[in-house]
């Protein structure tokens, strides 16, 4: 290298590998050197300036070069020096020799510019720092005590994917030729920056040399002291370039280093070829790359693309009718029996509408009327949209809202929950529940032309805006899967597979169709089995399971208790196990192999874009010391590119994003097309192929040497927590909603033993400051549980990198031990212990006191079924996994195993939308209620459960009246008391919503069909109210609704009522006043007290107006039967005779109850339904249950 190229940034320091005098130490700068776009030292005059610039270099932020290696990177590298060579031809030579030439730039600067495109193109990176030896004739020598540098330039180079290939070798040339007889020398207190800002990191990682036989050979840098990962030299000859790569052999293996040595000739060749091409498009692959790629992705196969799936489950029907295709508990259905009920229903949908293109919500629990409806819909022309009953009512309507479905498919006691959207009620969308009676239909289908690219499904999946968004799924794709999993598992009628995933979540088709088009068995797991691993091995031996089909997290489960419970066993039955998600833990699996023998695990990869599934391995009995588990290559059909963010093939062990084109892609996103058009992307390598679309993942892969796909993560904000895909962003969304969070930032946490847990920071407003458990129980009503974050820390500002974003890696960690010292309190009894030291080892957390909150703690649904499946082989107790959620702490869970387990079957449902604690305070409640409930978790109660006429349910804090009232219906008037709890609930608008929703569920319990009679006291009116309106919406018809001197929502009563009940207490603090006080009190405190007062709540007033939340009472078309108290309580300051002159209608406008009628009843609010007023109330109520 000559000498006109020696000053860029040369940093020429006296290294130890030298063995260099102490008084040889020297440093010199070059004054002029365009180095970095934003930081050009050729600007900066001064050696001050000069010194600050380097002392940013090297500040501790150098970027670190991340070459792909084929071994793991050790904390601490051992070395382990290999060299590879290769010799360039003599044409090459010449045709760069005469670029140098045509564009006045050193053959230097050429090859140096070449080999940064290179690390370019292999790491993505835009700003790399090159190593270079130098011979340094006016140098200035000073004393250095640290004595640990030689003559090394640094070359740092910011590389952009739009410069052409001749416009980086003229800037990089003007640099090289920009000189200055100015040096600088580098004391000691320079050097101690450079080295303790550097952080012990490596100043550079690559070395690039040039050479002619002329010159003298330059000794090699001590590795040992720079840290090497590879150096490549090129040595000008007569015959060519010879160029030698260097490399540390515990890091690359000898075919990685060959390829890169081809990639150097295929690069230098396509740059004489197309010098003024843009560097990331220039060629990179060899020609033998090319093909194998192609070669790769060769998975063509026949398959019935004309056909859709309802029909190869028909074929499937004729060949084996008498086979059993469906079991549920107890229930069985064979092909034939499971066809015509599927066909029926089909029937009855076509005649109210159901066509091609038309999209069917269901929401329904797993069982027989889940796989029917499923089918049904599909025969009948339609798609399906499944509807997951345990999300937030908030999720549901927005799915529900956005997908535009004006028919949902239920079950009766999941109605009321579905009634209770907003979208649902507003517009009128029609509810139709399986396990009633439906018109009786035809069980011969008559056959229609069926439209393979006619939508088959829609499924929701979780959405970067903070929204979900619609996937949708044809028929021709959904085909493709089904007959490729049917080859690829080997299925047969022999085989029965158990249905384990949510319909919600598409690893359902992965165990539904497949197996019904191949004649096998499909077993619908129990709740139970989805969370108890040893029940579900039970289970799947008493079935004969031959396949299951698992999420890696529960399979990670599912191995641990095999490994800990040594009386648990692998059916011998269970010939393969199926399991994808995110990534798999290569010690598991060695677990596995161990423990089970000959049982075939399959790893799977799969966005919901591509239909299920896209790659899948067969994981070997014998692993190779594995550090990751592949995930295979693509299924028949499909192809799977891994791509440079240019959309250019990557060489084998570079990382690239996964891009998947063929017969398996989506049409798109539900009425998205700009986020459809932005992750499906035209296909750039067509020939021969029909698919003319990639999906773009945002999955980081590399190829290996055998064609194998390696799963490196995400590049975007996405991640795959237990087997779910989770938008951070989305949470993070969600998260901004709340009142006083002015910024949040959601990332993985995981801890020693590799488990992951999703955690927040928050950023609050000034001067608020946010109680993380009124958030978490916010989130609980707005995110499902599988996004749910386990931690939260407020902080004072969000970490950003310096482009401006936040800088996940300088969050703090949140210690979820330090929780423990929180009202920490030490275990007493006997159980108390036992629980503890469960709760220790599944959390991996010590000390835990029994007060501790299993959620604080980080607990979420997969630690919970540990935790219950610990319970279980420990103390011998089953207890079901939802109760976790209310039995939140080891003394509330020692409580109720100390009371029986009928007290944690009572607190194992929770209505959404109410609070755990207020559910808790109701079941407590009705504990010392007498009667027949119609469920354990029941807020209902039979006062009287006998007679022949339609029973009345009454919403009411009133047990006690409720009685006495049931005994003057008379002995034929079922009457029912549903717990409205409002002194002890925060009755805002989303509680009464819910608690509505559950009542009506008993209602349905008890009386299936319609006409209804509803009545409900004081603030029970409201929630009559809703119970009215959600059975509205479901097409029932109420006979009554009687509203017990309840107060309506207009604006003018509230104030009449306001003034009714504060203005005693006014005029008593008047009494004691001044006249000239009184007249100044009168004039401005009453004013801004009676302004405001919506504001200030009274413990006089209901609570439902009380809240910021209140509850709105939406226009009630049907008959409304007000019964209004005829006397005014001792708290009133106007008599009852003012109030009804005013308002009649107490508040209920026109609008809202067109048909409203009134009956005044003797007593006050209080007493009205005591004697002898309750014999009068009776006797009107009876008139309108008449």
């Amino acid at each position: 290298m000559d000498s006109k190229n020696t000053d860029i940034l040369s940093v020429s320091l006296n290294s130890k590998q030298n063995n260099l005098s102490q008084e040889s130490e020297s440093i010199q700068l070059s004054s002029e050197s365009n180095i970095l776009e934003t930081l050009s030292l050729s600007k900066l005059n001064s050696i001050e300036a000069r010194l600050s610039f380097l002392e940013k270099l090297l500040s501790g932020n150098l970027p670190i070069l991340e070459i792909p290696t084929a071994k793991t990177r050790a904390k601490i590298q051992d070395l382990a020096i290999a060299s590879q060579s290769l010799l360039l031809p003599k044409e090459l030579y010449e045709s760069l020799t005469t670029i140098s030439n045509q564009e006045k730039v050193s053959l230097y600067c050429i090859l140096l510019t070449s080999f940064q495109i290179l690390l370019y193109r292999y790491t993505n990176q835009t700003e790399i720092i090159i190593g270079t030896p130098i011979k340094n004739k006016n140098k200035l020598t000073i004393k250095n005590k640290f004595d640990i540098f030689d003559n090394i330039s640094l070359l740092p180079l910011q590389l952009n994917s739009d410069n052409s290939f001749n416009e980086l070798i003229q800037i990089l040339q003007i640099t090289l030729d920009a000189q200055t007889h100015q040096s600088l020398a580098i004391n000691s207190e320079i050097a101690e920056i450079l080295l303790q800002n550097s952080k012990n990191q490596a100043l550079f990682q690559v070395l690039f040399e040039l050479q002619n036989l002329a010159e003298e050979t330059l000794e090699e840098p001590n590795w040992e002291i720079f840290n090497l990962d590879l150096i490549l030299k090129i040595i000008e000859r007569p015959e060519g370039l010879s160029c030698s790569f260097t490399y540390n052999s515990n890091l690359f293996e000898t075919a990685q280093i060959a390829r890169m040595m081809s990639h150097v000739q295929v690069l230098l060749e396509s740059i004489v070829a197309h010098p003024d091409r843009q560097i990331a498009t220039l060629d990179l692959l060899t020609p033998e790359e090319k093909t194998q790629i192609v070669s790769w992705n060769n998975t063509q196969v026949d398959y019935p693309d004309d056909q859709c799936i309802h029909q190869l489950f028909e074929r499937q029907v004729a060949k084996t009718p008498e086979a059993i295709a469906l079991i549920f508990e107890e229930q069985q259905l064979t092909y034939q029996e499971l066809n015509q009920r599927a066909n029926a229903l089909a029937h009855y949908l076509q005649e109210i509408g159901v066509k091609a293109e038309v999209l069917v919500g269901i929401c329904v629990e797993r069982s027989l009327e889940m796989v029917i409806a499923n089918l049904a819909i599909l025969k009948a022309g339609g798609a399906y949209l499944p509807l997951d009953s345990t999300y937030p009512q908030e999720r549901l309507d927005y799915i529900i809202q956005d997908a535009q479905i004006s028919l949902i498919l239920t079950q009766n006691h999941l109605q009321a929950k579905i009634a209770s959207c907003v979208t649902v009620s507003q517009n009128k969308i029609q509810l139709i529940s399986l396990d009633s009676n439906l018109p009786s239909s035809p069980t011969f289908l008559q056959s229609h032309k069926p439209n393979p690219s006619n939508l088959a499904y829609v499924i929701y999946t979780s959405g970067s805006t903070g929204k979900p968004k619609g996937v949708e799924i044809p028929h021709r794709a959904l085909v493709n899967f089904a007959q490729a999993a049917v080859q690829e598992y080997e299925i047969t009628q022999s085989d029965r597979i158990v249905q384990f995933a949510s319909i919600s979540f598409d690893a359902s088709i992965e165990e539904i169709y497949p197996c019904l088009i191949a004649g096998g068995t499909l077993v619908l797991r129990s709740e139970e089995m989805g969370y108890l691993p040893s029940l579900l091995l039970a289970k799947s031996c008493d079935y004969g399971i031959t396949i299951l089909d698992l999420p890696t997290a529960f399979w990670h489960l599912l191995t641990a208790e095999l490994a800990n419970n040594p009386q648990l066993q692998l059916p011998p039955s269970i010939r393969l196990v199926i399991i994808g998600g995110e990534a798999v833990n290569p010690k598991q699996v060695t677990i596995w192999n161990r423990l089970v023998g000959t049982c075939q695990l399959i790893n799977t990869y799969g966005p919901t874009e591509t239909t299920v599934v896209a790659t899948s391995y067969k994981i070997p009995h014998q692993l190779d010391n594995l550090s990751t588990i592949p995930i295979g290559r693509p299924l028949p059909n499909l192809q799977i590119y891994i791509l440079d963010k240019n959309l250019q093939p990557v060489p084998v062990g570079v990382p690239g994003e996964i891009y998947i084109g063929g017969a398996g892609l989506a049409r798109g996103y539900l009425n998205r097309p700009k986020l459809t058009a932005e992750k499906f992307v035209i296909n750039p390598f067509t020939q021969g192929q029909k698919s003319k679309l990639l999906y773009k993942t945002g999955d980081l892969a590399r190829y290996l040497a055998d064609g194998k796909i390696d799963y490196l993560g995400r590049i975007d904000n996405q991640v795959k927590i237990r087997g779910f895909r989770i938008e951070l962003g989305e949470i993070e969304s969600v998260i901004l909603q709340y009142p006083g969070v002015q910024a949040a930032a959601v990332i993985v946490q995981e801890n020693a033993t590799g488990y992951q847990r999703l955690v927040a920071y928050l950023v609050n407003q000034p001067n608020v400051i946010v109680d993380h458990e009124v958030l978490r129980h916010w989130l609980q009503q707005q995110l499902p549980a599988h996004m749910m974050p386990s931690g939260f820390m407020t902080i004072d500002a969000l970490p950003l990198t310096l482009n401006g974003k936040v800088d996940p890696k300088a969050l703090p960690r949140i210690d979820f031990v330090q929780t423990t010292a929180k009202n920490y309190l030490a275990p007493n009894s006997e159980l108390e212990i036992k629980l503890t030291k469960i709760w220790e080892k599944v959390l991996e957390i010590k000390p835990i006191g029994i007060k501790n909150n299993f959620l604080e703690l980080g607990g979420n649904s997969l630690l919970a079924m540990t935790l219950v499946s610990e319970i279980e082989q420990t103390l011998q107790q089953k207890m079901p996994l939802n109760a976790i959620s209310s039995l939140t702490t080891v003394e509330q869970m020692a409580s109720c195993f100390a009371q029986g387990q009928p007290t944690i079957q009572d607190l194992s449902t929770i209505p959404d939308g109410i609070n755990s604690a207020d559910y808790q305070a109701l079941l407590t409640i009705m504990a010392g209620r007498k009667g027949d409930r119609p469920r354990p978790n029941s807020l209902m109660v039979a006062m009287q459960n006998q007679g022949s006429k339609p029973p009345l349910f009454l919403c009411a804090n009133a047990y006690e009246e409720a009685a006495g009232l049931a005994n003057y219906l008379g002995a034929e008037q079922p009457f029912y008391l549903m717990e409205s709890g409002y002194f002890t609930l925060d009755c805002n608008g989303r509680q009464i919503k819910a608690l509505a929703t559950h009542h009506l569920e008993d209602i349905l319990a008890v009386q299936p069909q319609a006409p209804y009679f509803l009545a409900g006291y004081s603030t029970g009116g409201l929630i009559a109210w809703e119970i009215a309106q959600q059975l509205r919406a479901m097409g029932k018809e109420v006979a009554l609704l009687a509203i017990l001197d309840t107060d309506g929502s207009d604006p003018m009563y509230e104030n009449y009522q306001r003034l009714n009940y504060t203005l005693p207490t006014q005029l008593n603090k008047l009494a004691n006043l001044q006249m000239i006080d009184k007249l100044k009190y009168l004039g401005g405190k009453i004013a801004t007290k009676a302004k405001n007062f919506s504001q200030q709540p009274t413990a006089d007033l209901p609570t439902f107006k009380q809240h910021s939340d209140p509850y709105v009472v939406q226009p009630y078309p049907g008959k409304v039967s007000l019964f209004l108290s005829a006397e005014a309580e001792l708290a009133s300051f106007f008599s009852h005779k003012i109030k009804f002159m005013l308002f009649p209608r107490a508040g209920w406008a026109q609008e809202i109850a067109p048909q409203l009628t009134i009956e005044q009843v003797p007593g006050d609010h209080l007493s009205m339904l005591d004697e002898p007023n309750v014999q009068v109330l009776a006797t009107k109520l009876k008139q309108y249950l008449e």
